[in-house]
């Protein structure tokens, strides 16, 4: 890695304008709060200790060559910003090697930087929540993250990966930019597979009102979610955001008590992936949410076994109910067309043995005719 004297001039700048940007707006003490559809929460700060890291400059490494009296991280990164004609000089003499100093993709984590830390519900595309036990390319990984969330605006993609520290609070160690989802692709295919990813369903910083996403929004993050779950063979875990859309209909019901029941039995449907049972569900708006994950189950199967959209669950459903009274008539009509059948067979059965009769009546009307006949002769 090498930049002449202008262009570590132009990057030093770059983050002190950062550094400042963050003393006098941002805040330290800031914290943003992020709700995911699987029911967790997560809350994040900027540390001065951390900034460094995220920046891609290594204080240690720094601190290890004793140029500056300072000690602590943040110290040491404003006093390299002010003096970048040292660093140059020291890197011409060969005291100081950039490419331990600096992360390779330096440029991309000072581009990326406002994006990544600014968590917004509309841009985030997923977050996931990384296990490196999961995955089998663990050991390409050099640091551990606890969750993953990758942003895109307009295109261009954007990476903030967190680590819990030991109070429960979550510190961004790393932020990347990418031009492209080609670019971005070969990152995902060594974080995503094997893990969990859901969508974030609200967000705040500090003290602010919180962002909310609208039930369409939330349903177009799932479908996207699916995209990346075919692609990157992980799974999609929705737990929280199912979770609070049935209390939410209980908490409009009096009859809490039986809905609750019948919400354990969805929510174990949901869990294993099965059709959820509607003939026992006479809420109306239980009945709704039902139908509309058995919908996207049922039009996720057929996808996934051709490229041709498949009938939804609901339509499949009604055709069947359809088809069903249509059968239900016709046996009426068997039963009915069966006993008039019967009433005409036995009414003919005694038109039968009535004419009978006559005709025994006629033919021996027939021989006294005859008799009398050959009597007058």
């Amino acid at each position: 890695m090498e930049f002449n004297r202008t262009e570590l001039e132009n990057l030093l700048n770059g983050m002190s304008a950062i550094i400042a940007n963050l003393e006098k707006c941002y805040a330290y003490s800031k914290s943003t709060t992020i709700y995911l559809a699987n029911g967790e929460r997560i809350e994040f700060e900027i540390t001065k200790s951390s900034l460094a890291h995220l920046l891609g400059v290594d204080t240690n490494y720094l601190a290890s060559l004793n140029i500056f009296r300072e000690k602590s991280s943040y110290e040491l990164l404003k006093k390299m910003c002010e003096e970048a004609y040292k660093i140059h000089d020291l890197h011409v003499k060969k005291i100081i090697n950039y490419d331990q100093l600096f992360s390779k993709n330096i440029i991309e984590k000072l581009s990326g930087f406002w994006k990544n830390i600014n968590i917004n519900c509309e841009e985030t595309e997923l977050v996931c929540k990384y296990d490196a036990s999961r995955s089998y390319k663990s050991n390409e990984i050099t640091e551990k993250f606890d969750y993953i969330i990758v942003k895109n605006i307009n295109g261009k993609y954007y990476m903030l990966c967190l680590v819990k520290n030991s109070i429960g609070v979550y510190l961004p160690m790393s932020n990347r930019c990418f031009e492209s989802y080609d670019e971005l692709q070969e990152q995902l295919s060594i974080f995503l597979v094997n893990q969990e990813i859901t969508f974030m369903n609200s967000s705040k910083l500090d003290e602010n009102k919180p962002y909310y996403l609208d039930d369409k929004q939330k349903l177009e993050k799932a479908k996207n979610l699916e995209d990346y779950r075919k692609m990157y063979n992980c799974s999609i875990d929705l737990t929280g955001q199912y979770k609070y859309m049935l209390s939410g209909v209980l908490t409009h019901k009096n009859s809490a008590t039986e809905n609750y029941t019948l919400t354990g039995e969805i929510l174990t449907s949901i869990t294993g992936g099965k059709i959820i049972d509607t003939t026992k569900i006479q809420d109306r708006n239980l009945l709704q949410i039902a139908q509309a994950y058995n919908d996207f189950i049922c039009s996720r199967v057929i996808s996934d076994m051709s490229d041709e959209v498949g009938e939804s669950y609901s339509s499949i459903k009604n055709e069947r109910e359809e088809l069903k009274t249509k059968l239900l008539e016709c046996r009426d009509l068997i039963t009915k067309k069966d006993i008039e059948i019967s009433k005409l067979t036995s009414s003919n059965e005694q038109l039968t043995t009535r004419n009978n009769e006559l005709e025994d009546t006629h033919q021996k009307i027939f021989s006294l005719i005859k008799s009398a006949k050959k009597t007058d002769e």
